[in-house]
């Protein structure tokens, strides 16, 4: 029996007994239900994470051979987001643009425009920081990659342990995004990159991660020819960032 007809064996005049009514009153109990899952649905939850802001420093190592990055091949940008024409002048100049960024996690962007495959070597990656000097394997938990609309992550569930990385390849014309998700045991006393607190609704946040850096090396190749980036990033400040769920 359906809420309804409970009510109305409740009260006879709770519900007018004429069809049309009925119909209009139901459209109106429905309506309102469906505002209240609305609003409970932008209600959700939120908190405060800090959102570092930092400087960077970009170095190619170890080429074996003819640098792909010193050959102008490739264009490597250590910022959060780039102007969509970066990558337009990439297509056009048939180059690899390389956005990568340090935050929460280490990601960023990937266009190859070049007629040969872009891999980065992630089992190979490390990160040290100004609180552990020796590189050490990335710690990561989980391995985001989008590529044309559909994202595969590694593990597709994840327990908060560290995995096993894979190698990222993007053959020519692709466009990639990727977010490989630190752990807990990240170089720091927090466990965040650059020491960034849990708590980021503290006065002392800018205080606690200026100066602290973190630098990350990633082996990448494109076709045969090899190389090693080696990205220092140097916190210069901080912001608390609400973000809901």
């Amino acid at each position: 029996m359906n809420i309804l007809r409970r009510l109305r064996r409740i009260d006879p005049n709770f519900l007018p007994s004429h069809r049309i009514w009925r119909q209009q009153f139901t459209r109106r109990i429905l309506q309102r239900v469906l505002m209240f899952a609305a609003l409970a649905g932008l209600g959700g939850c939120s908190s405060l994470v800090a959102v570092v802001e930092y400087e960077t420093e970009i170095v190619a190592t170890q080429s074996t051979g003819h640098s792909p990055s010193r050959g102008g091949a490739i264009t490597i940008v250590a910022r959060k987001t780039v102007d969509e024409h970066a990558f337009e002048a990439a297509r056009k100049e048939k180059k690899v643009l390389w956005v990568i960024a340090a935050d929460g996690s280490i990601g960023g962007e990937i266009g190859n425009y070049s007629d040969q495959p872009f891999c980065l070597h992630l089992p190979e990656a490390t990160l040290s920081s100004n609180f552990q000097a020796v590189a050490t394997r990335l710690p990561v938990t989980v391995q985001r990659v989008t590529n044309a609309g559909q994202t595969t992550m590694r593990p597709e569930v994840s327990y908060g342990r560290v995995i096993s990385l894979s190698t990222l390849c993007i053959a020519p014309g692709e466009r990639t995004r990727y977010t490989l998700q630190m752990h807990r045991t990240a170089p720091s006393p927090s466990g965040f990159l650059f020491n960034a607190p849990g708590d980021a609704d503290t006065p002392t946040l800018v205080e606690s991660v200026k100066g602290n850096w973190v630098r990350v090396i990633i082996p990448y190749s494109l076709g045969e020819q090899k190389d090693t980036l080696v990205a220092t990033f140097v916190a210069t400040g901080a912001r608390a960032v609400r973000v809901a769920w």
